[in-house]
């Protein structure tokens, strides 16, 4: 049924729209909405799955109406200014919506967090409440792998796209140049992520408590 929903409003967006580009700016404006409480998951062990539907939600119907207040025109010197008021319409709108939805509900039981930091290994002071309660002990600070991680990871990805593009639309100088460095930051990666996977940085039961199973 989500699927057959999602498809239908597919359907009736893209209707709307003239070019490709206006379908990409709307995915963009989407996906602002969408972003913080996704990665504040991690973080913050309030947020529930309650509050990503919210943003969700809150983000399509934002989108729709972000681009009713602010049409977008298309080139010009106004364009750039019109789609960032859209994204901010969108960020703001979405944020309070899945704030108030997240405080007006119940937080997830025990049950559920402890298969989700057995399972992720989240860190952090918003997660340290948790693991007391738990009795799990919590992993070493891992600030500064998970920070490069993070970053070349956006290098990766971002590389690697520019480095296609430049390539299929005729600069394969530039675009050899941007995979080199989608390349290295690749390599780095391998070297970082097995620190953050390893079991040593994993949580650990007390004594006498018996392991959980992973889901």
């Amino acid at each position: 049924l989500c699927t057959v929903a999602i498809f239908l409003m597919s359907i009736a967006v893209t209707s709307q729209m003239g070019s490709i580009a206006n379908a990409w700016k709307f995915l963009l404006a989407l996906g602002a909405g969408t972003g913080l409480v996704l990665i504040l998951r991690f973080v913050w062990w309030r947020i529930s799955a309650v509050s990503e539907i919210a943003a969700m939600v809150a983000s399509v119907v934002a989108s729709l109406v972000a681009w009713q207040l602010f049409p977008v025109p298309a080139g010009g010197a106004g364009e750039l200014e019109a789609q960032a008021k859209v994204m901010l319409f969108v960020v703001a709108t979405s944020t309070v919506v899945w704030l108030a939805a997240t405080m007006l509900t119940r937080p997830e039981g025990d049950d559920v967090l402890r298969r989700f930091v057995v399972k992720v290994r989240p860190e952090g002071p918003g997660w340290r409440a948790v693991y007391a309660r738990l009795g799990i002990e919590a992993p070493p600070p891992r600030g500064r792998e998970v920070l490069a991680g993070f970053v070349l990871g956006v290098v990766l990805v971002y590389a690697s796209l520019f480095a296609i593009g430049k390539i299929v639309l005729g600069s394969p100088g530039v675009g050899l140049v941007l995979a080199g460095v989608a390349g290295v930051a690749a390599l780095i990666i391998a070297r970082v992520l097995p620190r953050l996977l390893s079991p040593a940085a994993a949580p650990a039961t007390p004594a006498g408590t018996a392991p959980t199973e992973q889901p």
